[in-house]
């Protein structure tokens, strides 16, 4: 197992030079790094950390929303600059996000349009947060969402353990059965929540 050590691009400040001294002290394997839009100014200075990457792709709060076909130009223009952190970095993975209301079906097109061998799917919570989100539901908030996005598009799959016990408690279902049968995907990678979160879904 190895452990992840989640900053943002812009995070070139203090975070870097904290991130650098605690990888040499062996406190974590990776940095992934949340490609936050028009940032790319920043990739050349998390180039020369000698540290392994995954990425993180922008999600609705910088104006990427896969789920939903009005998006698709900003998203396909956003998708360029995260290809660029990828390909400098040498990234193994992509993650993403599927969006917020719109369709699950939209969300696999275009994460298919990508043509993107690293990319994984995140689960989400099922309802999103109210007045924060700019939205209701979450799309990938279901098993059967992962599924098909999954299906559809070939990519790979990072289960969030704290969006699952989100999504089954919003559907009133088992949180431990629900959390073995997203671990039956075959994830690549996990997300913890840097807050306590009980089984109940409540930070």
């Amino acid at each position: 197992m190895k452990l992840g050590l989640k900053l943002w691009s812009t995070n070139t400040d203090y975070y870097f030079d904290e991130a650098k001294r605690l990888y040499e002290e062996g406190w974590f394997d990776y940095i992934e790094l949340y490609v936050v839009p028009k940032s790319l100014n920043t990739l050349d200075k998390w180039k020369t950390l000698n540290i392994p990457f995954v990425l993180h792709a922008p999600h609705f709060t910088n104006g990427f929303n896969l789920a939903k076909r009005e998006y698709e130009k900003t998203n396909f223009s956003i998708y360029q600059e995260v290809k660029q952190f990828a390909d400098k970095l040498a990234v193994d993975y992509i993650v993403f996000h599927g969006g917020i209301d719109g369709e699950i079906e939209e969300t696999a097109r275009q994460l298919k349009n990508f043509n993107e061998p690293r990319a994984l799917i995140e689960n989400k919570p099922y309802k999103a947060l109210p007045n924060k989100m700019k939205g209701e539901f979450c799309r990938g908030g279901t098993l059967q969402e992962i599924e098909f996005v999954m299906k559809e598009t070939g990519c790979g799959f990072c289960l969030d353990v704290g969006h699952c016990f989100c999504s089954a408690n919003s559907q009133n279902i088992d949180v431990w059965n629900y959390l073995k049968k997203f671990q039956i995907l075959n994830p690549a990678s996990y997300h913890f929540s840097d807050n306590f979160i009980d089984a109940t879904g409540k930070l």
